[in-house]
Formats: structure tokens, C-alpha cells, sequence
């Protein structure tokens, strides 16, 4: 909607910009997967789980991580890691609120598919994780493992 303000759109999308709020949590995928959690397989190696996420308030009609979030240590090869999803839930596989690809350089980088080894430890710095709190499309624009390695 080109030459609209952003509240404007709010009114009549009836997008009203509240930070995501609840428990939520961050899931790793094989690809991204689609709105409904389907399209993909949840990363299931030895040593995963969803990890807590939590998001700033809303400025500028976007929110983000508020901290670094680090996945657990990989015990084992995880496989390729390639979307994620923002989750209602620790464990239940239709609680899919939002998903993404994983791109390297920023928001709107390449995007990549990673292949997590064992010993190696995934983390989303803070603000790498953001989006308008209507869209079921966050954006990661940064990661990093431990392999000396930093994917940004």
C-alpha cells in the first residue's frame, strides 16, 4: 500500500502492533516450514530441544529477540538446519505462531540451510530475530556457531 502511514494500514489491516507475549519458543527445522508446521521436519538429533524466546515491545511496528537465544549443544549431528518457528509450546507440533528461513547478512540476506555437527552450539544473537508482531514471517538475520565460525 504505497503512500499509506503505517497506523493507517494498522486501522484498516486491524493490525494492532502488541508484542508477542505467553510462553513461546524456538524451533529448528530441516527447511522452513509453512504456516500451519507442515512442509518440514522439526530437528530431532541428541541434545535438541525448543528453547524460550522472548520479544521486545514494538517500536517502530516492529519487535525482535530481547536476548541472545543459544540452542542446546548438539550431542550428535543435527543435519541441516534451514527454517524456524516461533512455537506456543515445548513439545506440541501445531503450535507453529510464526517461521522463517535462515539467512545469513541481515533480515533480508541469502538464505542458507546450516549443517549443525555434534560439539556445535547454534545461538540467534539479540535483535536477530524480528518482525511485525502480525506476520507469521520473522526475520533471523543473524547466527552464529561455535566451530570458529560466525554466520552473519
Amino acid at each position: 500500500m504505497p503512500g499509506i502511514t503505517n497506523e493507517l494500514k494498522d486501522e484498516i489491516l486491524g493490525n494492532h502492533f502488541v508484542a508477542p507475549t505467553g510462553d513461546l519458543y524456538l524451533a529448528l527445522f530441516d527447511v522452513e516450514p509453512d504456516d500451519d508446521g507442515s512442509g518440514a521436519t522439526e530437528i530431532t538429533g541428541l541434545g535438541y530441544n525448543r528453547v524460550s524466546i522472548s520479544f521486545t515491545d514494538v517500536v517502530m511496528h516492529e519487535s525482535h529477540n530481547n536476548a541472545i537465544v543459544p540452542m542446546p549443544l548438539a550431542q550428535a549431528d543435527w543435519g541441516p538446519v534451514g527454517g524456524i518457528g516461533i512455537m506456543n509450546s515445548l513439545a506440541d507440533a501445531t503450535g507453529m505462531k510464526a517461521h522463517a528461513p535462515i539467512r545469513v547478512n541481515g533480515p533480508t540476506g541469502d538464505i542458507v540451510t546450516l549443517q549443525i555437527l555434534e560439539d556445535d552450539t547454534l545461538k540467534f544473537p539479540s535483535g536477530a530475530i524480528s518482525g511485525t508482531p502480525a506476520s507469521t514471517h520473522p526475520r533471523p538475520g543473524c547466527t552464529s556457531l561455535n566451530r570458529a565460525r560466525t554466520v552473519c
